[in-house]
């Protein structure tokens, strides 16, 4: 009994320790500058091989402590702000909880949260001599930005002034003095910046633009248009060329930007500037004209992006919510923030914000498909055909077109065949009476492959072939429009010859893709070249074990190169993993069975007659 009690009061001392441990080791890793993006490391445990969101931890300081890190080092930014902002309230009034409690929430868009955190921090610790450090600064941001909001811009410019990151102070600073400047009638707006980046001269001018310095507006853009801009930085300015009577230099940039951005507005835009018609510009070609709170939000906007670019993904996403908080209708915003979300692995969460895109967004459409893949993802397909349904109302033109095709691969992956190629037929209608030419547009050469698949699984293979052959010369050198013809090739034992050439391309294109290795592999195998297939169909079996077409044709394989005990595994493997929800599947696993019990006969080792008549070597 001693024994135990000793046993019992170890183990006390040392998770009592363990705990005292964690909260000292935690205080040190917030107290570090927040410079890198990496999650936090911490060692396996059983906790991390469940969700945090169905971890009941208890709410005691050390099981707030732990969640919450948990949470974070899963990048789930809602869970992980909930326990830390409960382990503020409820234990310890650090302020580097605090700071960690106020960042979480603003990168799960809880903006109020996030404020009241702010100005908490601000009241009882920003004031203390010495305090905070470059860590605090996106507390400081987050009250800027709210005086920003308010109209405040006398104590937006003290708290700006207050940043002590110079990386950081270096970019914000001067995009929002010169709004600040336009706003307030500052004559500094019209002095000389000769320290600017091009993205902050790009601001500067959007700035003189408001307020209609055209001149020096015009001097700025003159020069940003010679160098390396965006997409949307080309259109814009080009449309401010447009709004001052300066067609000529808007066609010169958009001639020189077109090859790059391959966008069709930018080929639109130039065909009415040919023929002296008015132009449409998207909205987001004047957003800068609401104001300041408008025009910053646009800057964070493409400093967010920046940093995607360069992989920082928490500090995109902190940057989005922060421009989607000073304009919650600001362009693209919604659908950058559900990408970011969507490649930190929170699939709900990206999900609600694709939603929040409104319909007149230049990412709507964007951030609709995004959604409507998800809903795929876990099988909700009916949900997806009523927001579509719901949508089809609200859009017209491309737009609508572009609508029909989501729902075509909606129906496509029910296999409700007759619905998704009809809408795929209204696709086409709809883009063809939209292009001024009748045309469809390069963008959705993939209805031919589409309706392909659709008239394949109808039984109408002659139709079919004849979508693949349209999608083929737009995409002549497309792995998944070559492996796909050439399988059917294939497997019904016809052009044997052209199909190997168009899978030998197709494996160049996408050398480790498995169902294009065993595509090669089963069309050397009808040609008789035995050795050569099983090279192929084992290093699709390689990249793909359980798939049970890749394990039958390996079985057939190994067959006639006489391993025949690999080939009654291969076969015992592919039974095992047969999915009654493929067709093809479906379609083999009869035989594959019956090959379980008799092998190859000797007449399926020889020769086959081709149906186009034609003998395999």
């Amino acid at each position: 009994m001693l024994y135990f009690f000793r046993v019992f009061i170890l183990y006390l001392i040392l998770f009592t320790a363990l705990g005292v441990g964690i909260k000292i080791g935690f205080y040190q890793w917030v107290a570090q500058d927040m410079k890198g993006d990496a999650p936090v490391l911490m060692e396996p445990s059983f906790h991390m091989a469940i969700q945090s969101h169905l971890i009941q931890n208890r709410q005691t300081e050390t099981g707030l402590l732990l969640a919450g890190m948990v949470a974070q080092n899963r990048r789930d930014w809602t869970t992980a702000w909930k326990n830390f902002s409960a382990l503020h309230d409820k234990y310890d009034q650090n302020p580097q909880i605090a700071l960690r409690a106020m960042t979480l929430a603003l990168g799960s868009g809880a903006y109020g949260d996030a404020l009241k955190i702010a100005e908490g921090l601000q009241a009882s610790y920003l004031t203390q001599v010495e305090a905070g450090g470059e860590a605090y600064d996106m507390v400081r941001l987050m009250l800027a930005f709210q005086s920003i909001k308010v109209q405040d811009y006398t104590t937006a410019r003290k708290q700006i002034s207050s940043l002590e990151s110079e990386a950081l102070s270096s970019f914000v600073k001067p995009i929002i003095s010169v709004w600040v400047s336009a706003v307030e009638g500052d004559t500094s707006l019209s002095a000389p910046q000769d320290t600017l980046s091009p993205l902050q001269e790009y601001y500067h001018a959007l700035a003189l633009d408001y307020k209609g310095q055209n001149e020096m507006a015009t001097a700025i853009f003159d020069r940003l248009s010679k160098e390396n801009v965006s997409e949307r930085q080309a259109i814009t300015i080009a449309a401010y060329y447009d709004r001052i009577d300066q067609r000529e230099k808007a066609t010169t940039l958009l001639n020189r930007v077109a090859p790059v951005f391959n966008n069709p507005l930018i080929d639109q835009v130039l065909k009415r500037f040919e023929s002296d018609e008015t132009v449409s510009w998207p909205d987001y070609t004047v957003v800068h004209h609401k104001g300041v709170d408008s025009a910053i939000a646009m800057a964070l906007h493409d400093f967010a992006i920046l940093l995607e670019e360069q992989n920082a993904l928490e500090s995109a996403l902190l940057f989005s919510r922060m421009a989607a908080y000073l304009d919650p209708q600001g362009p693209s915003f919604y659908y950058t923030i559900g990408r970011l979300l969507k490649d930190q692995g929170q699939k709900e969460e990206a999900f609600q914000a694709f939603l929040q895109t409104q319909a007149g967004d230049p990412s709507y459409l964007d951030s609709l498909s995004e959604a409507i893949s998800i809903q795929m993802d876990d099988a909700a397909y009916d949900q997806a055909i009523e927001r579509l349904n719901a949508t089809i109302p609200m859009v017209s033109g491309m737009n609508l077109a572009k609508v029909y095709f989501l729902r075509g691969h909606v129906y496509r992956a029910q296999k409700q065949w007759e619905n998704a190629l009809a809408d795929y037929n209204a696709t086409e209608n709809l883009a063809r009476q939209v292009t001024e030419d009748g045309s469809l547009p390069d963008s959705l050469w993939a209805i031919h492959y589409m309706r392909a698949i659709c008239l394949d699984m109808l039984d109408r293979w002659d139709e079919s072939e004849k979508e693949l052959t349209s999608a083929l010369e737009e995409q002549p050198n497309h792995p998944v429009v070559l492996n796909y013809l050439g399988y059917t090739y294939a497997d019904r034992n016809v052009n044997l010859d052209k199909a190997a050439e168009m899978i030998a391309k197709a494996v160049i294109q996408a050398p480790t893709d498995p169902y294009i290795l065993d595509s090669m592999g089963w069309i050397l195998y009808r040609m008789g070249n035995y050795d050569g297939a099983v090279q192929y169909l084992e290093r699709a079996a390689r990249l793909d074990p359980y798939h049970m077409v890749i394990n039958d044709h390996l079985g057939d394989a190994y067959w006639q190169v006489g391993r025949k005990r690999e080939a009654y595994y291969m076969w015992e493997r592919a039974a095992e993993n047969y999915d009654p929800e493929d067709e093809e599947q479906v379609r083999l696993i009869d035989e594959t069975r019956r090959k379980l019990k008799e092998g190859l006969e000797p007449k399926e080792a020889g020769l086959q007659q081709s149906e186009s008549g034609d003998k395999a070597p």
